[in-house]
C-alpha cells in the first residue's frame, strides 16, 4: 500500500511540474478520469461510488520514433479506497515507422481485436461489453508489425507471450494478425489469433470480426467472435450490435445488445481446472441504453441502463441483474 501511495505521489509532483516538464523534454502528459455511481438490483453486489477507471499517458514523439507509458488505475475493491495502480491494461512501449509505411512496436500494448476501447474514456458506456469480457485479453506483450497500404487497408502481424502472459514461461508463443481498413462510410477489422499448447499439443484460437457503418449523425457497428479453447473442448462465440446517434454536437443516444455462449473466460484460460459452474458453458446476454453529453471539451457525462442475464448450468435459473451508471470522463 505504501509503495502504491508513494508512487501516486511521484505521479502527482509530475503533474503539478507537467508544464514546464513536457516543455522541457518534449514529453506529452495526458489522461482521464471516469468517476461514477452505480445502482445494482441484485442485493449480493454492493452500490456506491467508484473511480471505475483512470489513467495517466506519458508519450514523447521524435522524427519516426516514439515512446508511450500508460499508467491506469482504479478502486481495488468495495472494502476500501485504495487504488489498483497499473495491475491490468498498463502499456509500456517503442515504436517506430518508416517513411515506406511499415512500422514496428516492441514492449506492451492493448489487445489489437475488437471493437471496444480498452479504456472506459473510449466507449461510449460506462461499463464494458461481453465480448471484451469474456473472449478477449486486455494486453498483449511482444512485437507487433504493421503496414499500411492505404486508408482502406492496414496489415497487421504480433508475435507475443500467451494468453496475456507477462513473459514466454515455458510455452508457445501467441501469433495474430489482423487486416482493417476504411472505405467511405463502411469500416472492417478482421483478425485471427493462434497458440499451441505445449502441455497437450493443442491449438487455442481466436477469429474476430468488426463492421462498421457511419450514416453521418448515426454510427452501427458489429462484431462476431469466436474462440475456441482447446482445454476446455468449447468453441464460444459472442456477437454485439452497437448503434449511437449523435442529435447535436454536444448529446449523442446510444444502444448496445450482446450475446455470448460458451466463452471462457480470459482469466482462465490457462485454468484446466475450471468446471461447468465457471462458466465453460455460460450463455449471457446483455442491453445497454442511454445518453452521452458533452458538459465541456473535455468533460463527458453519461447515464446508462443495462440489462444482463446469464445462465451457467444447463437446468439451474438464471441470474439476472439489472444496473444504472452515471458517471463523468474528465479527458486531458
Amino acid at each position: 500500500m505504501f509503495r502504491i501511495r508513494n508512487k501516486l505521489i511521484f505521479v502527482a509532483l509530475l503533474g503539478m511540474i507537467g508544464g514546464n516538464f513536457a516543455s522541457a523534454e518534449d514529453i506529452k502528459l495526458s489522461g482521464f478520469v471516469d468517476a461514477n455511481y452505480r445502482w445494482n438490483s441484485q442485493g449480493t453486489l454492493t452500490p456506491g461510488f467508484s473511480v471505475t477507471d483512470a489513467a495517466l499517458y506519458f508519450s514523447k514523439e521524435l522524427n519516426n520514433a516514439k515512446v508511450m507509458v500508460d499508467l491506469p488505475f482504479s478502486n481495488a475493491g468495495a472494502t476500501n479506497n485504495n487504488f489498483n495502480f497499473a495491475t491490468t491494461q498498463a502499456q509500456a512501449y517503442v515504436s517506430y515507422k518508416y517513411d515506406n509505411g511499415i512500422e514496428w512496436q516492441l514492449g506492451q500494448w492493448d489487445y489489437i481485436f475488437g471493437y471496444e476501447g480498452a479504456d472506459s474514456a473510449d466507449r461510449f458506456f460506462s461499463g464494458a461489453g461481453l465480448i471484451p469480457t469474456y473472449g478477449h485479453f486486455d494486453t498483449s506483450t511482444g512485437l507487433l508489425v504493421g503496414y499500411s497500404f492505404s486508408e482502406a487497408l492496414m496489415f497487421q502481424v504480433y508475435a507475443a507471450n500467451p494468453n496475456n502472459q507477462g513473459l514466454l514461461g515455458s510455452d508457445n508463443m501467441d501469433y495474430g494478425v489482423k487486416g482493417s481498413g476504411k472505405m467511405d462510410a463502411f469500416s472492417y477489422a478482421l483478425g485471427y489469433r493462434t497458440w499451441k499448447r505445449k502441455s497437450n499439443n493443442v491449438f487455442d484460437n481466436t477469429i474476430d470480426l468488426v463492421l462498421g457503418y457511419n450514416m453521418g449523425d448515426t454510427d452501427l457497428n458489429f462484431e462476431v467472435a469466436r474462440h475456441k479453447n482447446a482445454v476446455h473442448s468449447t468453441t464460444g462465440m459472442g456477437y454485439g450490435l452497437w448503434a449511437t446517434h449523435n442529435f447535436d454536437n454536444d448529446f449523442a443516444w446510444g444502444l448496445r445488445g450482446e450475446y455470448t455462449e460458451k466463452m471462457v473466460h480470459k482469466d482462465w484460460a490457462t485454468n484446466s481446472t475450471v468446471t461447468a459452474a465457471d462458466t465453460i458453458y455460460r450463455t449471457a446476454w446483455q442491453a445497454s441504453t442511454g445518453p452521452s453529453f458533452k458538459l465541456t471539451k473535455d468533460l463527458t457525462g453519461r447515464a446508462d441502463f443495462t440489462y444482463y442475464t446469464e445462465k451457467r448450468v444447463p437446468g439451474v435459473k438464471a441470474w439476472v441483474n439489472k444496473y444504472a451508471t452515471v458517471s463523468a470522463v474528465y479527458k486531458f
